[in-house]
């Protein structure tokens, strides 16, 4: 093999990068429950389970779910280490704990920067293994963090590996869009489900409830959960529309600017 640097070398690496307004996600993050829209008081520690996602990935999770919270916190850390900002996988950033929730759009309260330091606890307890193709990561999601509450700083690390996940796919996703829906978990894990979407796409209403596992008993309130959550999504300016079969059974989400246009069963389905 010589000297050619791999991805599985512990070595430095760079993740690509994105301009400041957008925020990088690896897809595996946006297609899938990983990040589920989990409603107050319903956050639950699993062994080992199966995480649904659009075909092609395979998710296997381990510690407190995750939801979409977590996920302002996982896209600003990984902000934080891309290409261009002087950081790298492997090094140490250095970050305030109030300059990061102001970041997320979070007050700077005590009960914030305790429910900001669980939230990097989440991320760093848990045990994800995440494969596509002949590319897989398995380990946590923040590797290492050091605290000084004398001066309100953070250290932490992310596992050079991480790339792994970034070479099986990633998106750009409008951080602007994104915090105009806080509060509104559906509705933000459905901006990430199809901020890069190119072209309609179907889906059945089972599988998407399973993907979003936002824990709706009866199928007729997730889809009306759905509608409202795209109607949301048109007011931060993506002109979403989604189409439903006369069953009611299958959703094909497209754009009113994509009028005439044939939908297509999702990559890999």
């Amino acid at each position: 093999m010589g000297n050619t640097p791999s991805r599985f070398d512990v070595q430095q690496l760079a993740l690509p990068f994105w301009p400041e307004h957008l925020r990088g996600v690896p897809t595996a993050a946006l297609y899938s429950a990983l990040f589920a829209p989990i409603r107050k008081g319903a956050r639950q520690a699993v062994q080992r389970e199966k995480i649904a996602s659009i075909s092609g990935y395979k998710i296997i999770y381990t510690g407190f779910r995750l939801d979409q919270a977590d996920l302002d916190v996982f896209e600003h850390v990984l902000h934080m280490f891309r290409r261009g900002t002087g950081d790298s996988l492997g090094h140490a950033v250095k970050f305030s704990t109030r300059e990061m929730l102001k970041a997320i759009g979070r007050d700077a309260g005590k009960s914030q920067r305790e429910w900001l330091l669980r939230s990097l606890s989440r991320l760093q307890a848990c045990a994800v293994e995440i494969q596509k193709d002949h590319l897989a990561y398995s380990g946590a999601l923040i590797q290492e963090i050091a605290r000084n509450d004398d001066d309100g700083t953070q250290v932490l690390i992310l596992n050079p590996r991480l790339m792994a996940l970034f070479d099986a796919g990633y998106s750009q996703i409008s951080w602007k869009q994104r915090q105009a829906l806080s509060k509104r978990p559906l509705a933000q894990w459905l901006h990430g489900f199809v901020s890069n979407q190119q072209r309609p796409l179907s889906f059945k209403l089972e599988d998407l409830a399973k993907y979003a596992d936002s824990g709706y008993a009866r199928e007729r309130d997730f889809r009306n959960a759905l509608d409202a959550a795209a109607a949301d999504i048109r007011s931060v300016g993506i002109d979403l529309v989604i189409l439903w079969s006369k069953d009611f059974k299958t959703a094909t989400f497209t754009r009113t600017s994509w009028k005439g246009a044939t939908a297509v069963p999702p990559p890999g389905a």
